[in-house]
């Protein structure tokens, strides 16, 4: 599944069945910029930039990083609540 942005795409990577969190690939025209991945310590979903290429960010991409990686959070944390 993908979901579409309006500058960029998260794209759910393969899901182990052995893990019970999700990572995400993000994308801007095509182009790897980072994932999305659970971060233990933390108790939620973080961005990892890509290390191997500079990348910028107006205000408005992380916006959407941050409301994307709030919202898988929530959604995880009520998947945790009902089990």
């Amino acid at each position: 599944m993908s979901v579409h942005a309006s500058h960029l795409t998260f794209l759910d990577c393969a899901h182990d069945p052995n893990k019970v969190t999700h990572t995400w690939r993000v994308e801007s025209n095509g182009s790897l910029l980072g994932t999305v991945t659970w971060y233990s310590p933390w108790r939620r979903y973080v961005y990892y930039p890509q290390v191997e290429m500079v990348t910028l960010y107006d205000a408005s991409c992380m916006i959407e990083l941050a409301e994307f990686c709030q919202r898988q959070t929530d959604l995880r944390k009520l998947e945790r609540k009902s089990a």
